[in-house]
Formats: structure tokens, C-alpha cells, sequence
């Protein structure tokens, strides 16, 4: 029996995981049992000084979330960390054929793509409007250079996060030894 015991959150308080044999349990109480996970998926989003990493273990009644919301190199993450990779290993043991997906789901890719989309249309119209003269007069070159400000990073979220760009998974085994790359940790 192993316990790993983090805070999710800045504002909230310690959660203890503890991994018994196959059984994963939270606060206590049974949350999943690894041989019933059909697939799982890790993934992280980072956005300046905020981090949200995540495990979902799928299985046939529904899935189960693992979250943590610190920094990579904070000791409540590397917690976190420990614990992916102990499921992880006991996956590889119980259940090898699982497969496992790195990166954002469905509806979190759909829904910044859909912003990148909506902001690289807002720059495509600030440059028409620049070049067509719809702005304040000696406003043309700042509304253009405004709208191509708005297209490059808008427009590689939005490439970035297409929603039929096939995802990749891996055996578990595989995803033991990408997870250190894949979740911004620091090995020492």
C-alpha cells in the first residue's frame, strides 16, 4: 500500500491517494480498480503562471479524473507525478494493453480551436479594414498591423488544436518513459 498524499489546488485542501495492490483509492474510498481501466489519457494545459495536469482512467461505466493544478518543480506536483507513474507501473502489470493518449480531449482541442478560428477571422477583418480605409484616417497600417498580431499566435492555436489532427497513443510501458517529457518534470 502506497500513499500519495498532494493538494490539487492552490485553494483547496490535501487529497491522499493511495494505490493498494490494483485498487486506487481517494480520501478512503474506492475510486477505480486499474484492471477495469479501458484506456486513460494525460494531459496538461499551461497558460503563463498556471498549470493544470490531469490522468483520466476510462472505464466501461465512465472515467475517473486525477488532477492537480501546480506547477511542475512544486512538491504537491511532484506528488502527483509519483502517483501517475505508479499507476502507470501497476497498469503495465494488471492491464498492458491499455492504451494511453498525452494531450487534450476532444472538447477542450474543439473548443480552442474554435478561439484560435474566431481570432484569426477578428485579425483577417482589422487587416481588410486597414487596407480597404473602413478606420480612422492614419489608423490603416496600425489596424493591419494589429490584425496580423491577432492571425500568427491565434492561427497556431488554432493548427495546433484541429480537432481531426489524430491523436496518438501509446502501450503503457511506452508511456512510463515519455510522461517525464510529456509533464514538464524536472528530473534531477
Amino acid at each position: 500500500m502506497t500513499e500519495y498524499r498532494f493538494k490539487p489546488a492552490l485553494l483547496r485542501g490535501h487529497t491522499t491517494w493511495t494505490l493498494e495492490g490494483s485498487k486506487l483509492f481517494q480520501d478512503g474510498q474506492l475510486c477505480v480498480d486499474l484492471k477495469d481501466v479501458t484506456s486513460c489519457r494525460f494531459a496538461r494545459t499551461k497558460v503563463r503562471y498556471s498549470s493544470s495536469n490531469w490522468l483520466d482512467l476510462n472505464t466501461a461505466s465512465g472515467h475517473k479524473r486525477v488532477v492537480c493544478n501546480q506547477p511542475p518543480g512544486d512538491p504537491h506536483y511532484e506528488t502527483f507525478h509519483a502517483l501517475v507513474t505508479a499507476i502507470f507501473e501497476v497498469l503495465a502489470e494488471v492491464s498492458p494493453d491499455v492504451r494511453v493518449s498525452f494531450g487534450a480531449g476532444n472538447r477542450l482541442r474543439w473548443a480552442f480551436f474554435i478561439m484560435g478560428a474566431c481570432m484569426v477571422i477578428f485579425g483577417g477583418v482589422m487587416i481588410a479594414s486597414g487596407a480597404a480605409g473602413a478606420v480612422n484616417r492614419g489608423s490603416e497600417v496600425e489596424a493591419m498591423v494589429i490584425g496580423a498580431v491577432f492571425i500568427v499566435p491565434f492561427g497556431l492555436m488554432a493548427w495546433g488544436y484541429r480537432p481531426w489532427k489524430s491523436q496518438v497513443d501509446f502501450d503503457v510501458t511506452t508511456a512510463i518513459a515519455l510522461l517525464p517529457a510529456f509533464s514538464g518534470h524536472q528530473t534531477p
